[in-house]
């Protein structure tokens, strides 16, 4: 199991001393803010907005939000300008001065939007249930469903994918079913696409990625060598640490505000 991550800060801070770039990757739901029952109620608070925004400040730092939701929904959420957003699980990149939408992805988006207007109209019925469209990729969310109606939702879904399965692959999260396309594209290599823009010619900075869901599983292994933070309750991970929650999160940036 991974350790807690207020253990080895002293060593931490003695690497970010040293003058090694710092390039902070973190996710959003779950991590930065609390899991809502709406997600759409979720926003970064001030203190979040002004942590980040020193960090990104920083001349010998920057910082990356890797989301699984799409850049239009997560931008103003966050509210930071010189931050790099990945959206869709890194499937589209914006920062400053580059871009990058991935082109299989594009391809479908005409194919996934007919998949989401089924699904929709399938789970008018289920209480809870909703599907968003996010162009590139797609979330069923049943947070609020009651839990005898989950199956249905589940069995909606793989069976508006049984034509698609070349294009489309269905992954679980936290009480949401994510249709994303069957490209080979994944928030671990987002990071490393940003970290060639973000690290400024340093060839071994130190690279941090906060993430709590098991899609950051793929960005906790595409840098086996940072400091890869699960957060929430232990479970197994590729992780070298852990946080217990958010408030945890938000403790480990001002220390890291503070230490550049």
């Amino acid at each position: 199991m991974p350790l807690h991550l207020f253990d080895p800060l002293k060593d931490l801070e003695s690497r970010i001393r040293g003058g090694r770039r710092v390039l902070l990757f973190v996710d959003f739901d779950g991590t930065l803010v609390p899991i809502r029952d709406d997600p759409m109620a979720c926003r970064l608070s001030d203190e979040g907005r002004d942590l980040l925004g020193r960090i990104a400040a920083h001349p010998n730092a920057a910082a990356a939000i890797v989301s699984g939701r799409d850049l239009p929904d997560l931008r103003p959420r966050v509210g930071v300008d010189g931050l790099a957003y990945a959206g869709n699980h890194g499937l589209e990149i914006q920062g400053v001065g580059f871009e990058y939408r991935e082109p299989g992805a594009a391809a479908l988006a005409g194919e996934l939007a007919k998949i989401t207007s089924e699904l929709t109209a399938e789970l008018a019925g289920v209480p809870g249930a909703w599907v968003q469209n996010k162009v590139l990729s797609a979330s069923v969310h049943f947070r609020q469903t009651p839990p005898a109606l989950v199956p249905v939702v589940k069995k909606a879904v793989e069976q508006a994918l049984r034509h698609h399965r070349d294009h489309f692959v269905l992954r679980g999260g936290k009480m949401v079913l994510e249709v994303r396309p069957a490209v080979d594209w994944h928030k671990g290599r987002a990071v490393r696409w940003l970290w060639e823009k973000l690290a400024a010619g340093d060839p071994n900075p130190v690279a941090l990625y906060l993430g709590d869901d098991a899609t950051d599983e793929d960005a906790f292994a595409a840098v086996p060598d940072g400091v890869t933070v699960m957060v929430g309750p232990s479970r197994q991970t590729a992780a070298r640490y852990r946080l217990d929650g958010p408030q945890d999160v938000a403790r480990f940036l001002r220390w890291l505000a503070d230490v550049l």
